[in-house]
């Protein structure tokens, strides 16, 4: 099948609407909830855009084609800064179909590329020059939590509490769990998500972990094939009666079965971990896990008895997650770690600055897990999107700052900046947006000035700063970009084939 022309715009603007409306519901305090059915016995309510935009599927292929393009727009706002979701949709649905009309009205898509270019400009210095830096505090991390979990209190307390305990380098995560209430759990020592090579190697059965005090550790950056690769290293730890970590790449089920005879019999305590990830993310790991222990890498096996182990005070470990602690860091440990801090400083690719900053959290130690329980499943998973948008929206309001909130900065910028009528009518479309969810068709832009917007949960004129109606610079930065990035795409469309 083949489309051109006015026939694949046509489908094109019935995909990107069809996604965008499902999903546009949900913005704002009072936004609505959208149902999440899979056609079996699986349903939930939620108000997580990306978790509805990642459900909506159309049979007719050109239409589809155009649902999983946009998407992206905010498939990567979510990668990226974790909340504005919606916001991306609303932006490029909005931005398209100007677009589509500017282009029926004469203007050339060469002249609507340059009007995208020009005003993207324009808008990071006004996000810049606009935005507020925020004290890395209890109360600053409850507003913004607040704000992003649907007015919850309960979240926005949870969250910032866990934010104010591991600091502005530490990390917060998100898991699911089966109990029907919400707990969080600090870690003092480095975390790291490899584990145990077999549970034969627990040291508490009722427990499934293997936990140690005062022991050596082997790092060994390779496969182990045989027990005899590493016999010297098994001699020492033997010989004082203390426990050995190995932590390996991989280990041969014929080493894993040698290691535990030596275990059982009591010869050695020994416990085998492997690492995972690419030959890249190993050596990182690797040398992470030195700075902790001291001790050499090691490549190839040892030649004598005279091994250069690491060093910890305690280990726990289960097959899924390793935690290292030592109560007194080893001399290499601060000179890494300010390495570390200063490649995160100076890294541009927002990929690479988030895997540096939990790299560094994992050796700080300053990790907080939020366990998400429910009675039900449906309750769980609407409760688990709300707590991981506002963990993502804190985290990502102390790297750039905020902004004012409820729409008003789009608006303020389509007023100041912006002297391009496609886009100008569509930075306007997530306030009028809030105004329909909130009121029906009620228009209220008059009521977003210079200093004042509107506050669509408490329904009055507000200086929305000082009523902490805020959002992340990143989120509406990224919003932007992504939105115009997949408009631009799909405006320079003339034909799809399938």
């Amino acid at each position: 099948m083949i489309l051109q022309g006015k026939e694949i715009r046509s489908k094109l603007k019935e995909g990107v609407d069809l996604i965008t409306d499902a999903v546009k519901v949900t913005l704002g305090p009072k936004g609505r909830n959208v149902i999440l059915y899979d056609g079996s016995d699986n349903a939930y309510l939620t108000k997580d855009g990306i978790s509805v935009a990642s459900r909506v599927y159309n049979e007719d292929p050109a239409i589809n084609a155009a649902i999983k393009i946009v998407r992206e727009a905010s498939e990567k706002t979510a990668r990226d800064a974790g909340d504005g979701t919606t916001t991306s949709l609303i932006l490029a649905q909005a931005l398209f179909n100007e677009g589509l009309k500017a282009l029926d009205n004469g203007v050339s898509i060469v002249d609507i590329r340059k009007h995208y270019s020009d005003f993207l400009e324009k808008a990071n210095n006004y996000l810049k020059n606009n935005a507020r830096n925020l004290d890395y505090t209890y109360d600053n991390a409850k507003y913004i939590a607040y704000i992003s979990a649907n007015n919850d209190e309960d979240i926005a307390k949870i969250v910032a509490e866990a934010y104010s305990r591991v600091g502005k380098e530490g990390s917060v995560i998100v898991e699911q769990y089966d109990e029907p209430y919400t707990k969080v759990e600090y870690i003092e020592g480095s975390r790291y998500k490899i584990g145990i090579a077999s549970k034969d190697f627990y040291s508490s059965k009722r427990k499934n972990e293997a936990q140690y005090s005062d022991a050596y550790v082997l790092l060994y950056n390779n496969d182990i094939k045989s027990i005899d690769e590493i016999k010297y290293a098994l001699v020492k730890p033997a010989e004082q009666k203390k426990p050995i970590v190995i932590i390996a790449n991989d280990f041969s089920e014929i080493c894993l079965s040698q290691l535990y005879t030596n275990y059982i019999k009591g010869v050695v305590n020994v416990l085998p971990i492997k690492s995972i990830g690419s030959s890249y993310h190993r050596r990182d790991l690797f040398n992470d896990i030195q700075s902790i222990t001291g001790g050499k890498i090691y490549e190839s096996r040892p030649t004598s008895t005279d091994v250069d182990f690491g060093k910890l005070d305690k280990i726990k470990s289960t097959l899924i997650e390793t935690v290292l602690y030592n109560a007194t860091p080893r001399p290499k440990y601060i000179e890494y770690l300010d390495i570390l801090k200063e490649n995160m400083e100076n890294e541009k690719a927002a990929p690479i600055k988030e895997l540096l900053r939990q790299r560094i959290s994992s050796l700080n130690g300053n990790i907080a897990t939020i366990y998400v329980g429910g009675t039900t499943t449906v309750e769980q998973k609407e409760r688990y999107d709300r707590i991981e948008d506002a963990v993502c929206a804190v985290k990502v309001a102390f790297e750039e700052g905020v902004i004012d909130g409820g729409g008003s900065t789009l608006v303020r910028m389509a007023r100041e900046i912006c002297g391009y009528d496609e886009i100008q009518k569509a930075l306007y479309a997530p306030f009028d947006q809030l105004c329909t969810n909130s009121y029906g068709s009620v228009e209220l832009v008059d009521k977003v000035t210079d200093t004042l917007g509107w506050n669509f949960l408490t329904d009055t004129q507000e200086n929305l700063s000082e009523s902490s109606v805020i959002d992340p610079v990143k989120v509406v930065r990224l919003s932007i970009e992504n939105s115009m990035s997949v408009a631009l795409q799909l405006l320079t469309t003339e034909a799809l084939v399938c």
